[in-house]
């Protein structure tokens, strides 16, 4: 679960249960998953951040500090930041050794130009969108360059909203696009229909991108 540390007066970042740069590691990872998946919905442009205090250790040191919570997305849109090569463990508490990622993104795919933004909460929605896409765009960049160097040994790139008719050896049984790239970024209760076109599409997706990208996992 990604989220956002806002510490005044400046940002950092920080996963709940591990810590941050700033502040060291959170002891015993120590923190309700219903905390993490609060702050993971407080989505700036319609709900408030948590502001909570949590204890932290490092370099032996023991402080309680008070910080702000928000959706991970504004920070690190992909999650990628504790996994990309080149991470200094003398520097940040969240440091991976990865040799394969497999990114899972829930998005609608490529914009089809189809909304009108008239009204300032669609204009700046529709901003909102279009940053995180371009930095989403920089990441998976970086990615496939960490293969080409040989810093990763594999990279997939799976996409909920993937155009069907490029996707390698697809299933027959495919569930279509169609069927779900539309599907809403809201609070209400999903159906079991929906449910499972969701994670049978995105479990299809997987196979297919790991089969043909990722051989030797």
């Amino acid at each position: 679960m990604r989220v956002t540390c806002v510490p005044r007066p400046r940002f950092a970042s920080v996963r709940l249960g591990r810590g941050g740069w700033r502040y060291g590691q959170i002891p015993n990872n120590d923190i309700p998953v219903a905390k993490a998946v609060a702050a993971s919905a407080a989505f700036p442009l319609l709900l408030p951040p948590l502001m909570e205090k949590f204890k932290f250790e490092r370099h032996g040191r023991t402080s309680i500090e008070r910080v702000v919570l928000t959706d991970g997305g504004v920070f690190d849109n992909l999650g990628l930041s504790v996994i990309e090569p080149g991470r200094d463990s003398a520097i940040s508490v969240n440091t991976y050794t990865v040799s394969h990622i497999i990114s899972a993104n829930a998005g609608a795919g490529q914009a089809i130009g189809d909304s009108s933004s008239f009204w300032w909460i669609s204009r700046v929605a529709q901003s909102f969108s279009t940053v995180h896409r371009k930095v989403q765009d920089a990441a998976y960049k970086r990615l496939h360059r960490y293969v080409e160097c040989g810093e990763l040994r594999g990279f997939g790139m799976v996409y909920l909203g993937q155009m069907d008719r490029v996707l390698p050896n697809p299933p027959d049984n495919l569930v279509p696009r169609e069927a779900v790239y539309r599907y809403p970024t809201d609070f209400a209760p999903m159906s079991l229909k929906n449910l499972s076109l969701l994670t049978v599409r995105g479990e299809q997706l997987t196979h297919a991108i790991a089969d043909r990208y990722l051989a030797d996992l």
